[in-house]
């Protein structure tokens, strides 16, 4: 068996500028406050409510970039389950196709159809 030891990770610190709350695990950061966390720890909606104090404090946004060859076809519609059920279905449009040539698909309901109002609703939609 090996020794492992324990490596404390240093966590940044970072102030809380503008208004609100911000919760981190079972601690609440008021206004003004400087704290100690990881950058995965602070939620994406929070972000612009907080600066770096620290040197090592940012925040690594990863860009992603999708590219979509939108056809010009006319829009096809489709019916298919929703999960494993037999009863509901959800309607779907084909909007494109990305660089690796799938079909990239939007749901169009938000809940789901039972068959028969899916396939008026497709009947609807193409006309």
């Amino acid at each position: 068996m090996e020794r492992t030891k324990n490596i404390k990770v240093e966590k940044p610190k970072w102030q809380k500028v503008g208004g609100g709350s911000l919760r981190i695990g079972n601690r609440i950061i008021k206004s003004g406050q400087v704290f100690e966390a990881l950058p995965e720890e602070i939620s994406p909606s929070f972000r612009k409510f907080i600066i770096p104090v620290s040197g090592n404090a940012n925040f690594n946004t990863v860009e992603k970039k999708e590219n979509i060859i939108i056809t010009g076809k006319k829009a096809k519609f489709t019916i298919q389950p929703h999960g494993k059920s037999l009863f509901l279905f959800d309607v779907v449009q084909e909007i494109g196709v990305d660089e690796e040539g799938k079909s990239i698909t939007k749901i169009l309901n938000e809940k789901s159809l039972k068959k028969e109002a899916a396939e008026q609703l497709v009947k609807d939609l193409e006309k």
